[in-house]
């Protein structure tokens, strides 16, 4: 759980990271390579993302809530 900062963070980073890589770097680059480098950050910042939300839903799992229905 002390992570899950770290995680997101990433999350937030990778695609924005991968935009300087192609700015900087795109011209040196095979054409289609900037299209897998962009698609492989998004697909690494949605991976993250699903990780620090698994993280997070085992601690902080919903209780069973009780509406006081009686004897039903």
């Amino acid at each position: 759980m002390d992570n899950l900062p770290a995680i997101l963070g990433i999350a937030c980073l990778a695609p924005l990271a991968s935009f300087f890589l192609i700015l900087f770097a795109g011209r040196y680059l095979p054409r289609a390579t900037g299209a897998y480098i962009a698609t492989g950050a998004i697909l690494f910042s949605a991976f993250c993302s699903f990780a620090a939300l698994s993280i997070w839903s085992v601690n902080h799992f919903p209780a069973k809530s009780h509406h006081g229905h009686g004897g039903h």
